[in-house]
């Protein structure tokens, strides 16, 4: 019966301990342990190429809740040179609590204006024209609590549903946001009618977000 020499054995063994300390290490996705820390504060980021409407389910009359959706990059041990780029445009390198990849996850890139109108006159806005003044969006940012060395805390409002201190709740007409535009926002917006029109029936809206200069709509129709 042949068999191998202790040389070829040994080096077998090295071997397949190599191989095996490489997969793990390729495959070992953040996070392990479920905690650690990563730098970032912000460990996903969801690359947009659409929204979506409904309404918000604790608010079917008033309050619609406005998601991106598209692809998700999250911090992996071997994090991607995308998700580094957006990590430091954002200030993101040097936070030193323990977190997880889906406690603060946010949009990728800034956003510059939300718009909608309505195919029906609306709250004595004619039909076609922005209902800008009288739709306000609603959203949390990391991105203050980033600049600010990662130590500023905010009080949460009522129409937040769960509590999230270290991210900054904006509350704004779409058309009027700042021009540095909103960054770092949570994929999960929502956007509120500061008044509801009776009898008018079903009315159909258009939702247009620009996100770095790229325009994503979509539309929903709801009666009043």
């Amino acid at each position: 019966m042949r068999t191998l020499s202790s040389i070829n054995i040994t080096v077998l063994s090295v071997v397949a301990l190599l191989f095996a300390s490489g997969c793990q290490k390729d495959e070992k996705v953040f996070p392990v342990s479920g905690t650690d820390v990563t730098g970032h504060f912000i460990n996903t980021y969801i690359i947009p190429d659409s929204i979506s409407i409904g309404n918000a389910y604790f608010d079917t009359d008033s309050t619609w809740t406005l998601v991106f959706k598209g692809d998700d990059i999250t911090h992996q041990y071997k994090d991607s040179a995308m998700f580094r780029k957006l990590s430091e445009s954002l200030g993101d390198t040097s936070y030193t609590e323990e977190t997880t990849p889906d406690y603060a996850c946010a949009v990728a890139g800034t956003v510059y204006s939300v718009d909608i109108v309505c195919d029906r006159d609306f709250l004595g806005i004619e039909a076609g024209k922005s209902l800008g003044g009288v739709v306000v969006l609603r959203a949390l940012s990391a991105y203050e609590f980033i600049q600010s060395g990662y130590t500023a805390l905010y009080d949460m409002p009522s129409w937040i549903d769960y509590p999230k201190s270290n991210l900054y709740p904006i509350e704004t007409v779409g058309t009027e946001i700042d021009t540095d535009g909103l960054k770092a926002i949570e994929p999960r917006c929502w956007l509120h009618f500061t008044g509801i029109p009776e009898g008018i029936g079903e009315c159909t809206f258009t939702v247009t977000v620009n996100v770095d200069g790229r325009q994503f709509q979509c539309s929903v129709t709801q009666s009043f």
